[in-house]
């Protein structure tokens, strides 16, 4: 076991959650550090709202590594995806609110971490869309196809399957944004591609039952969210991608 001498910590609350930390509260007694892997649980905030609290341990040499060939500094999958969700809120997009994180380094290599995030009250995607008529569903993937391209119009290029989506009354909302590179770039059509097609062999991959139409309506989404950087129909980005998905 390494030296306390050699052990860093890093910390931070906002004040709706502090409670969770003090003595007495659900997270008190060093918890929020106490994992290997990745484990996530719900933790009561108040009787009818709760936030969730990921907790991540030693990761790969590998990917610990990888941010330097960008020139940034190692950090934490928990700190990534804190990075991620901080990054798209600030571009205005509807993602989880991070309300504690912290992490653990010795000397300087991060060995652990947590983020605690809103609960956000909906329903899963890919939940949902098997529960909808024809017209609701197509609607629906439209609305998913949408919020693909404005993301990668503003250079945000990380898979998004249906289960990283819930419905909520407001809207779609961005959850588990777990992402070895949670920065935006610039825009190029290659990444617009490699992304959707990921995005949906992935959702395809966890279980979501998608059609040829179901991949049409997508694309439609998709394509008018992102035509003032990329003129294409929607038969046209499909058949870029290779056909992602059934014939």
């Amino acid at each position: 076991m390494p030296s306390r001498l050699f052990q860093t910590q890093s910390f931070h609350a906002e004040p709706a959650v502090r409670a969770l930390f003090e003595d007495g509260g659900a997270l008190a007694g060093g918890q929020v550090w106490q994992a290997e892997g990745t484990k996530v649980m719900r933790v009561p905030v108040t009787a009818d709202r709760g936030c969730y609290l990921k907790r991540c341990g030693r990761e790969s040499l590998r990917h610990l590594l990888r941010p330097l060939l960008f020139f940034r500094r190692p950090c934490s999958m928990a700190m990534r995806e804190l990075q991620m969700l901080q990054a798209l809120r600030q571009a205005g997009f509807p993602a989880m609110e991070p309300l504690a994180w912290g992490e653990r380094r010795v000397l300087g290599i991060p060995v652990g971490g947590f983020l605690v995030v809103n609960e956000v009250r909906g329903e899963l995607a890919d939940r949902l869309l098997s529960a909808l008529s024809d017209d609701g569903r197509a609607s629906f993937l439209k609305e998913a196809g949408a919020l693909l391209g404005k993301l990668h119009a503003a250079g945000f290029y990380q898979p998004v399957r249906l289960k990283d989506l819930i419905k909520s009354e407001q809207g779609l909302v961005l959850i588990d944004r777990e992402t070895s590179k949670p920065w935006r770039v610039r825009f190029a059509r290659r990444w617009c591609l490699e992304s959707l097609r990921r995005s949906i062999r992935k959702s395809i991959s966890d279980g979501s039952a998608l059609t040829r139409r179901d991949l049409e309506d997508l694309a439609s989404g998709y394509c008018e969210a992102i035509a003032d950087r990329w003129q294409v129909r929607p038969d046209e980005l499909l058949a870029q991608t290779g056909n992602p998905g059934p014939g």
